[in-house]
């Protein structure tokens, strides 16, 4: 994980991993990979090779070095764009259901990068 996303309720830090994801309106179907660009206690930005529209629930199963186990939760689409002259879609995510010490863990994890790349103001 690297630098900060700012701008908007809950910083994102731009980070490399994959992801797991599948539809909620589908919980049968086999889970689809995808790589994460950035995360946040608000969401996450995912690259994937599949066009997923607004307004869609997806169940996220995201494995990051500083968890013992996947953090799991539901999100909802907020944006989707497709990267010029790729097959690759960034999309938005809001997650919907985490649980707060994920949440928390993640917040703390931003935070303490950003307090490692920011001067400290004074």
């Amino acid at each position: 994980m690297k630098e900060i996303k700012k701008n908007r309720e809950h910083q994102r830090l731009s980070a490399y991993h994959l992801v797991k994801y599948r539809l909620l309106s589908k919980p049968q179907s086999p889970l689809v990979v995808a790589s994460l660009k950035d995360i946040g206690g608000g969401g996450l930005c995912l690259r994937t090779q599949e066009h997923i529209p607004v307004a869609t629930y997806l169940q996220l199963y995201v494995n990051l070095p500083q968890f013992p186990q996947a953090v799991t939760s539901a999100a909802k689409v907020m944006w989707s764009r497709k990267l010029k002259t790729t097959n690759v879609y960034e999309i938005g995510l809001q997650f919907v259901n985490i649980e707060e010490s994920f949440r928390q863990a993640i917040k703390e994890r931003v935070n303490s990068t950003m307090d490692r790349i920011s001067p400290a103001e004074g």
